[in-house]
């Protein structure tokens, strides 16, 4: 599924995968997100941990992906990967770190496009990122409330294995996922 290159990925659905670069390919992701999120782009933490030219420079280590589903209107729906370092595990209260891992973060799906395959697709595409970069085991962040989220998580193959928050820059109590590929 992914092609490697940066190029646009076409689906079978006739959606558009893109694979982001640049730093005003991030602002646009970001100011995307951020809105459907509800995300303080002002608050300490996520300005420090989401600086665009720190993302650009992950990007461009392999570090990073970020990819976006466009339409006719713009940004249709979003999601990044990201090699977890020691402390980003640390953080999450995850021990087993033998094996790297990337953490599924930062998805959205523009409202209007919501209950469409708009974020399974996006989320198989970050499997694929991580199967290219040679890692087998995935980490994702969800809010206990979100139940939509959840179970797309679920039935795409995650596992909750503890709560954690508020923390992390995510205002209330939240499932830590696990997923390993096959």
């Amino acid at each position: 599924m992914v092609d490697g290159h940066g190029a646009p990925l076409e689906t079978s659905n006739g959606h558009t995968i893109h694979d982001l670069t640049t730093a005003a390919e991030i602002e646009e992701y970001l100011g995307f997100a951020n809105t459907i999120l509800g995300v303080d782009p002002d608050d300490p933490y996520m300005r420090e941990l989401y600086a665009v030219d720190r993302l650009v420079r992950e990007i461009e280590h392999g570090n990073r992906g970020a990819f976006v589903i466009r339409d006719d209107v713009g940004i249709a729906a979003c999601g990044m990967v990201k090699r977890m370092t020691v402390r980003d595990c640390e953080d999450r209260q995850i021990t087993d770190t033998q094996e790297p891992l990337v953490l599924v973060e930062y998805g959205a799906v523009r409202e209007d496009l919501r209950r469409r395959g708009l974020f399974t697709l996006l989320e198989h595409y970050r499997f694929e990122w991580a199967r290219k970069h040679g890692i087998a085991k995935l980490v994702g962040e969800i809010e206990v409330g979100n139940l939509p989220r959840l179970h797309c998580a679920f039935k795409n193959g995650f596992v909750a294995t503890h709560i954690m928050g508020p923390a992390l820059g995510i205002p209330g109590p939240f499932f830590i996922l696990r997923k390993t590929l096959s």
